[in-house]
């Protein structure tokens, strides 16, 4: 029987490895399996171009993720250094890419229940109904002509270029107006009571809405989430402690992960102000929270790198109390941003999650920073 062969993915990855200057026998260590030993001389072909000369290495940043979920990753470190935070699946990812500029993972609408022919009617369907409640125009809508608009804004997108995250914000901002309306009954003159064709043509909207949510895992597990201990009150607390971080941060932030956290400002807000749903608090928590690690594991990557070989030695005095002794690693771009915020991130951290491994990241990376 055939030995398995190298897949053009392992090649990429290992080319990435070379690039760090990494040696033959550190490498087969993260390829080698029970079914398929990747000897010194086959590196040695991909190092020299005579195997796989078409094959690109991948950006560092995915060597970085390939390493913190392999087996073998904690071995750089002699098993010193903690496994890296992961971050919720109930809201966007995001990752720090080779130019040290933070970037959104496109997490579009996907269903697993229903068939992709159905699921592209039930999003006409949305599409539709969205168009028939503009239609009843600004003075029969009054205050629901704006959320309206931004579901519109959104929702006659191309699917490929929406987020699961901003759709159920956007929609759930619906739901809370019709229950609004629902309250209030026949209170005729009540501020929060519809037009009677208004209120008919947002509920089917939002049935519609609902519909999609139940049928998108993503969103069905937003709409799942509930305030772990935090509560509201400390989530507003690691918000605002989190402003000076935030405000500097766009500077390293593509404009999609921009846009992201700033709707979940806003979303937040509102919600904390006028005493919002637990899903809609616990989303901009979880989503905020991604923020923070993606920074605070991106910027500890960095410095990981320019350890190289003395990384066991660094977190073993780390842990002594022994900082500073490889001479001080220069602060340049996300790790000077971490290190001038370190109140901010870890006043945030404190708030919502007290998340060790988190903490004993930034205090790494503090230690080693001048």
């Amino acid at each position: 029987m055939a030995k398995p062969k190298l897949e053009p993915y392992e090649v990429a990855l290992i080319k990435a490895m070379l690039q760090r200057g990494w040696a033959n026998k550190k490498i087969q260590f993260f390829f080698n399996t029970p079914q398929r030993a990747v000897n010194s001389g086959r590196i040695s072909e991909i190092k020299s171009g005579d195997r796989w000369p078409e094959v690109a290495p991948v950006p560092q940043y995915a060597l970085d993720e390939f390493i913190d979920q392999h087996p073998m990753g904690s071995s750089l470190s002699d098993g010193e250094e903690p496994k890296m935070p992961s971050q919720a699946d109930a809201a966007p990812h995001f990752f720090v890419d080779d130019d040290q500029r933070l970037r959104l993972i496109p997490d579009t609408p996907t269903s697993q229940t229903l068939e992709m022919v159905e699921f592209d009617s039930l999003f006409e369907e949305i599409q539709e109904k969205t168009t028939v409640l503009l239609e009843a125009g600004h003075n029969f809508l009054g205050d629901l002509s704006q959320p309206v608009q931004a579901f519109n804004d959104l929702i006659q997108e191309d699917r490929a270029n929406i987020l699961v995250m901003q759709l159920w914000l956007r929609g759930n901002a619906l739901r809370k107006r019709l229950a609004a309306h629902d309250e209030v009954g026949n209170e005729d003159f009540n501020p929060a009571k519809l037009n009677p064709n208004c209120s008919e043509r947002l509920r089917d909207l939002v049935e519609a809405f609902n519909i999609y949510v139940a049928n998108d895992p993503k969103a069905a597990l937003i709409d799942r989430q509930r305030l772990g201990a935090s509560g509201r009150g400390k989530v507003a607390e690691g918000w605002l402690a989190l402003q000076p971080f935030l405000k500097d941060s766009r500077d390293f932030a593509s404009k999609e992960a921009i846009n992201a956290i700033d709707e979940m400002g806003q979303s937040l807000e509102e919600a904390v102000l006028e005493n919002g749903t637990e899903s809609e608090i616990a989303l901009s928590e979880n989503i905020a929270q991604n923020y923070v690690k993606a920074f605070v594991t991106g910027a500890y990557r960095l410095v990981r790198r320019a350890l190289g070989e003395e990384l066991p030695k660094a977190w073993t005095q780390f842990k002594a109390g022994v900082y500073n002794q490889f001479g001080t690693i220069a602060a340049s771009g996300i790790t000077t941003l971490v290190v001038n915020h370190y109140t901010a991130i870890m006043g945030f951290v404190d708030a919502v999650s007290a998340n060790p491994t988190l903490q004993t990241l930034l205090n790494f990376i503090l230690s080693l920073i001048s």
